[in-house]
């Protein structure tokens, strides 16, 4: 069990690297296409960006109100903003956090891409890894093709 779950977060931190080094252009749709909670972050500005995961069913009016309402994501954006006031590519994940005992577990991922800040917001984290895999791979594949 343990060996499976540090496979998994090593594929799991390889999917956020594709991510990280995707060309400008290409990034937004793969956030879209993760099912998470996307924020962009300009400065100290955050804005939401992509379509709504289909677990979030009461949109805030804004991303200051839902980072409000997390007090680990609260810790966390001051953690990142090292990384996202950095130039060059990078990715910060959060530890994992309930909002009460009997939900599913929340994850925060601070990216840092070629062009653009992000805070990413995963839930259910367990059901996630094998969507972000897949979008790797995907990914991957188009890169390694002839006209691509």
């Amino acid at each position: 069990p343990e060996y499976r779950r540090l496979v998994g977060l090593q594929q799991r931190m390889n999917e956020f690297r594709l991510l990280v080094t995707a060309e400008p252009d290409r990034v937004s749709t793969l956030v879209a296409s993760l099912d998470a909670l996307a924020i962009r972050v300009q400065g100290r500005t955050l804005t939401w960006a992509g379509p709504w995961p289909t677990w979030y069913d009461a949109p805030h009016p804004s991303p200051r109100a839902y980072v409000a309402e997390h007090p680990v994501l609260q810790h966390f954006i001051t953690d990142a903003d090292s990384l996202w006031t950095r130039p060059e590519p990078g990715a910060l994940r959060s530890i994992p956090w309930q909002t009460d005992p009997d939900s599913g577990y929340f994850e925060a991922l601070a990216l840092r891409t070629r062009d653009a800040a992000w805070l990413l917001v995963f839930y259910p984290v367990a059901g996630e890894l094998e969507r972000i895999v897949q979008v790797g791979r995907v990914h991957a594949l188009d890169r390694d093709l002839p006209g691509s």
